[in-house]
């Protein structure tokens, strides 16, 4: 259906356009269909098609936008018959064409109807009463691109038309120059009756005594406030220090311009001159003068200050001149954009919106960085503004190290400029490690990729390591702490996700003196801020709750007093031969970490069992895994103890495993049945040459002290890695 749109108001009204169905464009410029030539009109504001048997309105990114029934416009939309569009200060409705009457259907309105069954052609009706014809409407070419129809008006050929006089303007007309006139009177000519009523003032009132000064009556200025106002208006004031003046006898001089009234008393001089208080700024906005912060979206445009290269957005600019100033914004592939500013400005800064170009387009991506394809040609990085692109449908493909390569289809339109932002999908994975306590060092496939930073204030969690970069598949993630405590695992990395590892260690981190002399140990899981309380892990699973009221201190442990309490708990170094007593553990320790003297004490006597050898002055032992084995059936726990606590022993057999344990590491035998404890620097040494020997399933030799049966497990401490041959059974 040919649909049409018609004026509804301005100098044009009641104009109609006929609407091409392949496209009909609105603007400023002249290669439109209808050519609106205003300054709030856009060079391509909208467009107009059919499609599918709809109508459809497009803005084309214009500045004062579209409105549809008074409602602003965001992308396409349909439009139907009846509505009404703005475009800045034009309003047309949109019809087909059924309200509109064209000059050749209207027929002359009679003044009185014919008698009853007489018919009187409009044409022979109208000569007949001395009515000229109606001119013929103007052809369509008379109104440049748009095909207009002017209904004709309707005319009684028997009456007189009235001419009406418009009294209410001719009244409001002589009222406003009324109003102008003596506005001229007032401000420039001072008549002279006023001038003598002011020369002939009471020397009382308004004439300054030598040696006093005197105070201008309210809303009248002195000379000199006038003088200084004035060229503070032209941005060329300068603040005079203020000083005693000396009153002149003479006449008063005329004001330069409307302020208070007409004339100035004579010899009214204050003694000191007051400048003009400077207006506030909005709150929240800082004034600063002959400075200038220019910021562009996007950033990158060049930036001009009255035609002259400053430097490119964004852009602080500190030496600019009070006064206006013309700012003009370039960029490639965007429309020179161009604002006059006033300095000191008291608004805030704002960000200028550049525009692209018709033709182009910007290509941006997360991340940055990737690299844009055309075919088999690579057109640059992210982002990319592209121009002299050939109009319709276009092909791109943006790539990045690690992600998958999107497709990109783009319409290129000479009518306005398009922008994409490509988010592109990662082919690794991501690993967040969270610990407690914080400060642990995060290994991921024997790669330290960084320690975790504390969390929120009062609790010992970490902040999250973020480990990315990571191949799809299972990676081993260790997590270790300088205090003690270590923990392995394996980590399922899924490409594109972010997969959230919680690790909780217990070590010894903190010092707690009672307000009784007493001191405990354990990692602190909680401090309370405001009261004080403190929750503290004395184990791995033994919790307990400190109160302000009974705390003294709280301290932090180094390594090195953890590493001494640690080697507390595993017993003291004794002699060989002296009585046989289990250390207790420090206040505060590990329970599992010692035992008490008479668990160690057991039941006395006994055969010596199993094939344990004791062997030098000093009772050193030279024992295999597979004789700690036949010892372990033919005696018990308690014996075994007794006759071998504190001994040095040198233990060869394959190892069963191996890791970090406190501040140190641990290898374990016979499937975890002996444990032997290594310090940090002997583990650092032996770890090597541990992991080679259980590559190969070959034995190595420990030599340490033995601690006792712990949990049916034979402890020995402070081991290192030594050369030993088994004992002979």
């Amino acid at each position: 259906m040919q649909m049409k749109l018609r004026y509804l108001g301005g100098r044009y009204q009641g104009r109609i356009v006929d609407l091409k169905p392949a496209g009909f464009a609105i603007g400023r410029e002249r290669d439109n269909d209808l050519v609106l030539d205003e300054e709030g009109v856009s060079r391509k504001h909208c467009r107009i098609k059919e499609e599918g048997g709809k109508w459809i309105i497009e803005d084309l990114q214009s500045t004062n936008g579209v409105r549809i029934n008074g409602e602003r416009i965001e992308g396409p939309r349909e439009i139907k018959d009846g509505d009404r569009i703005g475009i800045h200060h034009a309003l047309l409705l949109f019809t087909d064409g059924a309200d509109i009457i064209s000059t050749s259907a209207l027929e002359p309105v009679l003044g009185t109807a014919p008698a009853a069954g007489a018919a009187v052609a409009p044409a022979a009706a109208a000569a007949a009463a001395g009515i000229p014809p109606a001119p013929p409407a103007p052809p369509a070419a008379a109104l440049g691109t748009a095909a207009v129809e002017t209904p004709a008006p309707a005319v009684a050929p028997d009456e007189d038309v009235p001419v009406e006089i418009p009294w209410v303007r001719i009244l409001l007309l002589v009222i406003l120059v009324g109003v102008l006139v003596w506005l001229v009177v007032v401000t420039f000519l001072a008549p002279p009756k006023d001038r003598a009523q002011a020369q002939q003032a009471p020397a009382g009132q308004q004439t300054a005594q030598p040696g006093k000064g005197s105070t201008p009556p309210k809303g009248e200025f002195t000379d000199e406030e006038l003088a200084k106002l004035m060229s503070e208006e032209d941005g060329e004031a300068k603040s005079p220090p203020a000083k005693a003046t000396t009153p002149q006898p003479g006449p008063a001089k005329e004001p330069a311009g409307p302020f208070g009234k007409d004339t100035v008393p004579a010899q009214t001089t204050p003694t000191a001159t007051t400048p003009a208080p400077t207006p506030a700024a909005p709150e929240g906005a800082p004034m600063v003068i002959g400075m200038a912060l220019v910021t562009s979206d996007p950033p990158g445009a060049t930036v001009q200050v009255d035609d002259r290269e400053r430097g490119v957005t964004p852009l602080v600019i500190k030496d600019m001149e009070k006064g206006r100033h013309k700012l003009t914004l370039q960029m490639r592939g965007y429309e020179d954009l161009v604002r006059h500013i006033h300095m000191p400005d008291a608004l805030p800064a704002e960000t200028y919106a550049l525009r692209q170009n018709p033709g182009t387009v910007r290509i941006a991506s997360n991340p940055t960085g990737a690299t844009v394809w055309h075919g088999t040609q690579i057109l640059g990085q992210t982002p990319l503004i592209l121009t002299d692109l050939s109009e319709g449908p276009q092909e791109f493909k943006v790539s990045a190290p690690g992600f998958e390569t999107a497709k990109e289809s783009i319409e290129v339109s000479k009518l306005r400029g398009d922008s994409r932002n490509v988010n592109l999908v990662s082919l690794l994975g991501i690993v967040e490690v969270i610990t407690t306590p914080s400060g642990c060092k995060i290994l991921v496939d024997n790669v330290l990729k960084g320690t975790t930073m504390p969390g929120d204030p009062g609790t010992s969690q970490s902040r999250a390591l973020v480990v990315g970069g990571l191949p799809e598949g299972e990676h081993a993630v260790a997590v270790e702490h300088p205090n003690g405590g270590a923990q392995r695992a394996k980590v399922k990395v899924t490409r594109g996700e972010s997969n959230k590892v919680t690790v909780q260690l217990w070590c010894l981190d903190t010092k707690i003196t009672l307000k009784d002399g007493s001191a405990k140990y354990g990692m602190l899981m909680e401090r309370d801020t405001t009261h004080g309380d403190v929750l503290l892990a004395e184990g791995p699973k033994t919790y307990k709750r400190y109160y302000n009221v009974e705390i003294e201190k709280v301290e932090a442990l180094s390594p090195e007093e953890a590493q001494a309490i640690l080697n507390q708990l595993r017993g003291p170094k004794k002699p060989s031969g002296a009585e046989v007593k289990r250390p207790k553990p420090a206040e505060g320790g590990d329970p599992e970490q010692a035992q008490t003297a008479e668990e160690a004490a057991g039941e006395g006597g006994g055969e010596e069992g199993g094939q344990i050898k004791v062997e030098g002055p000093a009772g050193d032992i030279k024992v295999t895994t597979e004789e700690v084995a036949e010892a372990f059936k033919k005696s018990t726990a308690t014996e075994l103890s007794r006759r071998f606590e504190n001994k040095k022993v040198a233990l060869t057999g394959p190892s069963s495993g191996f890791g970090k344990d406190g501040l140190g590491g641990y290898a374990s035998f016979l499937g975890g049945k002996v444990r032997c404890m290594f310090n940090q620097e002997p583990y650092e040494l032996a770890r090597g040459k541990l992991e080679a020997a259980a590559a190969e399933s070959e034995p190595v030799t420990v030599r340490g002290i033995v601690v006792g049966i712990h949990a049916n497990k034979l402890i020995i401490r402070d081991c290192s890695l030594g050369e030993g041959k088994p004992a002979a059974p």
